[in-house]
């Protein structure tokens, strides 16, 4: 049962950030691709879809009651998830403090 835990905690994580690479990193680090016309727009909607994950994996883990997302012991989810904070931190700076649950994940 933990195992699949940890799997829907990576397949939120690849869904809810997969726009931070593909719509924003493209031009804001990469420099791959033209700025969009709406730059502050394409980040708030790529936050907005990150914040649904982040809720989710939230829900998930205040029904399990442990220390971290799973268990009581750092495990793969909550690398995965603590991962992807770390990748878009560059595209979403406050993205470490956008919940309190999600502060509270990252200091420990």
């Amino acid at each position: 049962w933990e195992e699949a835990l940890h799997d829907m905690v990576q397949d939120t994580c690849l869904d809810a950030f997969a726009d931070i690479p593909t719509k924003v990193y493209i031009w804001k680090v990469f420099k791959r691709a033209p700025e969009p016309e709406n730059p502050e727009q394409v980040i708030a909607d790529a936050k907005q879809k990150a914040l649904k994950g982040i809720n989710y994996i939230q829900s998930v883990a205040e029904k399990r009651g442990k220390k971290f997302i799973v268990s009581d012991e750092i495990g793969l989810a909550d690398v995965w998830l603590f991962n992807v904070l770390e990748f878009v931190h560059l595209a979403i700076p406050d993205i470490k403090e956008i919940t309190p649950w999600v502060k509270g994940f990252v200091e420990k």
